[in-house]
């Protein structure tokens, strides 16, 4: 085709979310859930773990989620595995953030572990507060590397009264 555009429906195209630039847009969030194990406390409403696949729907942290219509509240100690299915993590290179976990409302730290397989993890430290990145490159991975798979285990922190008790998890990507 001369002097046209081809635009595939799979064609992604850099986006920002919460003032991070994600070059694939919004292919870069996972896509499907793995499994969810909600911890104690979390009420009806707010343990659907579908509410943390694809983009972020907060700007910013938002306040802490009055119902669940945005997020998957793991509940303390409770557990989130969620899939790629049309990209993979990989290291970048460099120093910059590979993976992020955009929670919303109060702040809770959340294990996260990453896997090629879905079955055998690797623990790529601890998110909590403003900063909720990590970068797979200080790990000794590299844009060779690719992870389809990334779990997340609430620590059981939070005062959260609400149904929305431990991480509220909005994406992952």
């Amino acid at each position: 085709m001369v002097g046209g555009n081809v635009n595939r429906a799979d064609e992604s195209f850099p986006d920002i979310y919460n003032d991070l630039l994600f070059d694939e847009g919004e292919i870069s969030f996972a896509d499907t859930v793995v499994s969810y194990t909600a911890g104690a406390n979390v009420s009806a409403g707010f343990d659907n773990p579908a509410r943390a696949l694809g983009a972020p729907d907060v700007v910013g942290r938002g306040l802490e989620p009055t119902v669940g219509d945005f997020t998957t509240s793991l509940g303390r100690r409770g557990v989130l595995t969620v899939g790629f299915t049309d990209n993979y993590l990989t290291g970048s290179g460099d120093a910059r953030p590979d993976l992020v976990i955009f929670e919303t409302g109060s702040i809770e730290g959340v294990s996260v572990e990453i896997s090629r397989d879905g079955v055998n993890f690797i623990n790529v430290g601890v998110v909590a507060g403003i900063d909720a990145t990590i970068d797979l490159d200080a790990f000794g991975f590299n844009a060779q590397d690719r992870f389809g798979f990334v779990r997340l285990t609430d620590l059981g922190q939070g005062t959260s009264t609400t149904g929305a008790v431990g991480a509220d998890i909005d994406a992952v990507g």
